[in-house]
């Protein structure tokens, strides 16, 4: 496994049995605006790693949950060698651990590969917290882009069963296909978790945009939009499905540092992270 990934900008390790996997991927060639997605697993990393491990409420120490395994040597300029990369990886992974894998992006279309690579070893369902569906056929003659993962996850029958949480930037070309593919959708104030949960009847694969935040908290994201969750939102939705549901694996993208100076985008996917490792940990620990 560690032939396809490079040791960098750790994650201190407590030397505990970890529950969760730290994977960065940092790869943006697909972005159709700005580049810089690629160093959002270094920087989520540098405020993770200088957090206060113990949550109050909890007691638990999230340092105590996770092993940093480092970056997946992507090939940048290239989705395919990239693809091939990922795979390379979890397939080494699932023979490998039995923790749960947690990729740090770079931007969304190392999603398709997560998901078609682990849908190799078990079966699931997709939720995803997003501003965007993603499910362009094409951009400008290109079939792969970020804004196109997922019409190619449903398109190949890899995926058939995806809700998108938070959505409010659609195209008409968008909407008609998910209607035709059955792909649900909830604006951010028409999120339904029991609903969402009730029709999952798998495991769950959790993909989170930065973007389907408000804009004013993802400033540094790739495509950021007006009217999104607070980070509160997001957290308590994801916390909801965390202890509905049984989560196989998740990911958190587009967080791009060089659009935002503050660094407020990056704190607030670092506590996402956090909190997400937090919530898992709980269930393992019931």
């Amino acid at each position: 496994m560690e032939f396809y990934t490079v040791k960098k900008n750790l994650v201190p390790y407590s030397g505990k049995k970890p529950k969760i996997s730290l994977i960065g991927i940092p790869f943006d060639t697909t972005s159709i605006e700005y580049p810089g997605s690629r160093f959002g697993p270094k920087e989520i990393r540098d405020i993770l790693a200088r957090q206060y491990g113990v949550d109050l409420d909890s007691k638990i120490n999230f340092y105590e949950q996770i092993e940093d395994l480092g970056d997946i040597d992507v090939v940048h300029g290239s989705f395919e060698e990239t693809h091939k990369q990922i795979d390379g990886f979890i397939n080494a992974f699932s023979e490998q651990r039995k923790t749960i894998p947690c990729f740090i992006g770079g931007e969304h279309s190392i999603t398709y590969s997560t998901i078609s690579s682990l849908k190799k070893h078990q079966d699931f369902d997709l939720i995803v917290f997003d501003a965007h569906a993603d499910c362009f056929e094409t951009y400008k003659g290109e079939s792969m882009s970020h804004i196109s993962y997922l019409n190619k996850l449903v398109s190949e029958k890899i995926i058939d069963n995806v809700h998108i949480c938070g959505a409010r930037a659609i195209t008409p070309e968008e909407l008609k296909f998910m209607k035709q593919n059955k792909v649900s959708y909830y604006a951010p104030k028409k999120i339904d978790v029991g609903n969402i949960c009730r029709k999952t009847k798998k495991k769950v694969y959790l993909s989170i945009d930065i973007d389907v935040l408000d804009y004013h908290l993802a400033i540094g994201s790739g495509c950021p939009e007006y009217n999104g969750l607070t980070l509160n939102e997001l957290i308590d939705n994801v916390a909801k499905i965390i202890r509905n549901k049984e989560v196989i694996g998740f990911d958190i993208v587009e967080t791009n540092p060089m659009l935002d100076g503050s660094r407020i985008t990056v704190y607030s996917a670092a506590l996402l992270l956090r909190q997400i490792i937090i919530e898992l940990a709980k269930k393992k620990k019931n």
